[in-house]
């Protein structure tokens, strides 16, 4: 049972293909640079006076700088759900005021991370189909007998149906 959900997950996660690779790092190369772009003139105005309060400005350039980091090995090494997490959690990272650049980083996340196998859901598709044709076959054989595994009588010629009755409406009545 263990071993089966086991095969299942990684039938279900697989790797990012070449294409996916490369939009991913040219995805994490524009986020790089959007992160340059926020905290850098923050970091060069800081330099010259004391920031009087909170986190200094270099510090947020390096923990987004460690996110690109972090999302572009999942992208390149591991699976897809990994590397869609990473990258999904890189679209809210320290952006300051300017969050709509990490919009492409949230997009291309979710893209990867709930995209599936082609193969995978033909797979899945087959056996769903296999598993509803046989309980179709048990339907029918169960059907044709009783519970005592005898199969039923044919219908009697003697026996006659009752003759349909015609409903009234409420207009006749």
């Amino acid at each position: 049972m263990n071993q089966q959900i086991s095969t299942r997950l990684l039938q279900v996660s697989t790797y990012l293909s070449k294409r996916e690779k490369q939009i991913g790092v040219a995805i994490a190369v524009f986020t790089l640079a959007g992160f340059l772009f926020t905290w850098l003139p923050y970091v060069i105005s800081a330099s010259s006076h004391k920031v009087p309060k909170g986190v200094h400005p270099l510090e947020y350039l390096l923990v987004g700088v460690a996110m690109v980091v972090g999302a572009l090995a999942g992208a390149l090494f591991s699976r897809r759900l990994i590397g869609g997490a990473l990258f999904m959690l890189l679209a809210f990272g320290p952006w300051g005021s300017s969050i709509i650049l990490g919009f492409p980083a949230l997009a291309f996340g979710a893209f990867v991370a709930f995209k599936r196998d082609a193969r995978t859901m033909a797979a899945r598709r087959e056996e769903s189909e296999r598993k509803r044709e046989e309980r179709r076959q048990v339907k029918a054989t169960a059907k044709n007998s009783t519970k005592g595994g005898k199969p039923l009588p044919a219908p009697s010629k003697r026996y006659t149906p009752p003759a349909s009755t015609r409903r009234r409406s409420k207009k006749n009545n």
